[in-house]
């Protein structure tokens, strides 16, 4: 285990020593961390047929490719994002889930705002091995330097600097070839999300990652221990692929963008999350409760008396006894953890947070 005292402490140190005084003022922006393996690179795709807009620079998503198209490192630099040419496709230029995710996030969250995309992928790659926080020459230390190199370059490059706002991940078709690695998946993942965390000091560091797909080999296995990450950690999604096209075992057009855009729906639900309930009245009775969770997952409100109990026990009302004829899911986006409700009496306004 290696000893750590902050890497945001570090970046302040390099970018204001070596760097520019004006660069030490640069406005902070969210950094967002793609990794793992060839479905995170999905050499599956093929950029030449997307459609507009996506197929254009993204001008608002900066881009560092520190492993992963083109094997980049040591000439990687922050560029406006655009699908890569990958030496792996042929060097045809394919895309990964960054393409629609980050987008997401910026409009959702940011205003459509600038946000930072770091990318560090390789295939082949299992999380038994390659990937081992407890192998000092593994890829989860060598991304961390890369990580370094990327913020202290960020000011100079884009005129931001980065804050690192969550990790998206994207592995475990390697590790599913062999019974016995998989059987040790719970263990090096829940070992990899507790290092990242420690090694970025945020304990409570947002992380997505989508379960593998099930047509691999002991996909089984895998895929019941990333869902248990979900109750292991605060702040972790898992996403389901299952219904995404991945022909050849990995993701084509359709599939990648779908999946980017849960990878940000699950991101927002996360700091969402934070946020507890908000409440709105809508007329007729109607009350509009924003979770931040999806209903009936994170605080089981399918049913009238669970919403009622959860209601009552955060205040949501002052002084008032909450009764309801019905709980109505609302389905503009349930993955953004919205209900409408409909109380017997409608609680004056004035009492609402």
């Amino acid at each position: 285990m290696r000893e750590w005292s902050g890497i945001a402490l570090l970046i302040v140190f390099l970018v204001c020593t070596y760097g520019a005084d004006t660069q030490c003022m640069a406005k902070e922006i969210p950094l967002l961390i793609f990794a793992g393996q060839s479905n995170a690179l999905n050499q599956g795709t093929d950029a030449s047929t997307l459609p507009p807009p996506l197929a254009e620079p993204q001008t608002n998503v900066f881009f560092y490719n520190a492993y992963a198209y083109g094997r980049a490192i040591p000439a990687a630099h922050w560029e406006i994002y655009q699908p890569h040419s990958d030496e792996t496709a042929a060097n045809r230029a394919i895309f990964s889930q960054e393409i629609t995710a980050a987008q997401f996030i910026s409009q959702q969250l940011f205003g459509g705002g600038p946000v930072a995309v770091f990318k560090c992928a390789i295939g082949s790659t299992s999380i038994d091995e390659q990937w081992n926080p407890d192998l000092p020459e593994s890829y989860f230390w060598q991304m961390k330097g890369w990580l370094i190199d990327s913020l202290a370059r960020m000011p100079g490059e884009t005129g931001y600097k980065g804050k690192i706002a969550g990790v998206f991940w994207t592995q475990g078709e390697d590790d599913a070839g062999d019974p016995l690695v998989a059987a040790r998946y719970g263990q090096n993942l829940s070992n990899f999300i507790a290092q990242i965390r420690i090694e970025m000091g945020n304990e409570r560091l947002p992380f997505v990652l989508a379960m593998l797909l099930p047509q691999w080999p002991n996909a089984s296995t895998i895929r019941s221990n990333q869902l248990a990450m979900a109750k292991l950690f605060t702040d972790l999604r898992v996403v389901n692929p299952d219904d995404l096209p991945a022909p050849n075992y990995h993701y084509d057009n359709a599939g990648t963008i779908e999946l980017g855009n849960r990878y940000g729906r699950a991101f927002v639900n996360i700091i969402n999350a934070r946020q507890g309930p908000q409440l709105k009245p809508l007329g007729a009775g109607l009350l509009e409760v924003s979770l931040g969770g999806p209903a009936g997952e994170r605080h089981h409100l399918d049913y009238s008396p669970d919403l009622k109990q959860w209601l009552g026990a955060t205040n949501a009302y002052v002084g008032a006894n909450l009764f309801f004829q019905s709980v109505i899911p609302w389905t503009n986006d349930a993955a953004m953890g919205f209900m409408r409700v409909r109380p017997w009496f409608p609680a004056p306004a004035k009492n609402m947070r």
